[in-house]
């Protein structure tokens, strides 16, 4: 398997499909898509069953649109020195990766989670294989980056925003890592029963000729200072962590980083996860901690580029074979694919109670 050899994914692929053959499968209905995750660990499928429980197709048969094989073991050993992906914060690397003749390879530093996507004589081999029992976690991540990349591929712009809808009709939430994309949107799924989750973090907007918002079926990950101020996140903290992170004063609550998923269908009822909707407005989170009366303002994103960054979310490396666009062209992309959706931004201080009435008035929920 040396790199210049025509099918090096995939003749990896296979080599550890004969030592570690999958045992179970699970298949997805997501929009547009079929996605079947084969397993050869017990342990992750069951768990990868619970968290995709709300869009699980029972008895299923045919072939899938996206397959993904999680293979469960030891880190593998790799015949290719890969690169480091430096980080263009300053932050530490997390990942390596090769590009070879027929996909690419890219290995988690910190799990030892390797991930080949590779294609050769019509066939995709996507593969997660290592210590996934440990790691469950960065099998979804997977999919879900394979699921935007196959969507993207059909046309569309990555967004970095979260959505909530009612009845069809959806609302992007958009602002850096941080202002309260999840904490509104679970404000809202708390007090709203009418509205639906959509998407947390990662949205595909203007795909296809209708524009349409799609989401990815991953749950909130949410810190403490979010649960505490809602009362449906409860179940996350036990009685003592509760009252631990609630004795801390608001400057330092505000910024901890202790996440917990918050599966929607656990907390707010089933079928109240839905994964697109035609875009009816876009919201800007341009708000802060003290910043006064909280304000919402109609703005042309035409006229205004700085709030495009906030939006923008480059293509990483398990969007193979897409190449990541230049900054400026992403951000064309994403005005054309909302060029005909109201984009409005709220500034001043934070204010849910505020946003979330302006929210539901927009979507009439």
């Amino acid at each position: 398997m040396e790199p210049g050899a025509p099918t090096p994914c995939r003749d990896l692929a296979d080599r550890l499909l004969a030592a570690r053959p999958p045992l179970e499968r699970l298949d997805l209905a997501l929009p547009g898509c079929r996605a079947r995750i084969r397993g050869d660990d017990r342990g992750v499928m069951a768990e990868l069953r619970e968290y995709y429980r709300e869009f699980l197709l029972s008895a299923a048969s045919g072939p899938a649109d996206l397959e993904i094989v999680a293979l469960a073991g030891p880190p593998i050993e790799l015949p290719w020195a890969l690169e480091v992906k430096h980080d263009d914060k300053g932050r530490p690397a997390k990942e390596a990766w090769i590009d070879l003749a027929d996909g690419r390879v890219v290995r988690k530093i910190r799990t030892g989670v390797t991930l080949l996507m590779g294609q050769a004589g019509g066939r995709t081999s996507d593969v997660i294989a290592g210590p996934l029992s440990d790691h469950a976690d960065q099998v979804i991540n997977f999919l879900h980056h394979r699921f935007m990349a196959r969507a993207l591929a059909g046309g569309g712009a990555l967004a970095h925003a979260a959505a909530v809808a009612h009845q069809g009709r959806g609302l992007v939430l958009c602002g850096r890592s941080g202002a309260g994309k999840s904490t509104l949107a679970l404000h809202l799924m708390a007090h709203t029963p009418a509205l639906a989750f959509v998407s947390n973090d990662r949205l595909v907007l203007g795909c296809g000729d209708t524009p349409r918002i799609l989401g990815i079926p991953k749950h909130p990950r949410v810190n403490p200072g979010t649960i505490l101020n809602n009362p449906a996140l409860t179940p996350l903290l036990d009685p003592r962590e509760r009252a631990a992170f609630g004795a801390l004063p608001e400057d330092e609550l505000r910024p901890l980083e202790d996440k917990r998923d918050a599966v929607i269908d656990r907390l707010f009822g089933h079928r109240r996860f839905v994964l697109e909707a035609s875009p009816a407005a876009a919201l800007f989170l341009r708000w802060r901690p003290g910043g006064g009366e909280a304000r919402i303002d109609e703005v042309d994103l035409r006229a205004r580029p700085d709030l495009l960054p906030l939006l923008h979310k480059r293509l990483g490396l398990f969007f193979w074979p897409l190449e990541a666009p230049a900054d400026e062209v992403a951000h064309a992309a994403l005005i054309a694919a909302l060029a005909h959706v109201p984009c409005f931004e709220v500034s001043g201080g934070i204010d849910l109670e505020s946003a979330a009435a302006w929210v539901r008035e927009r979507l009439g929920a």
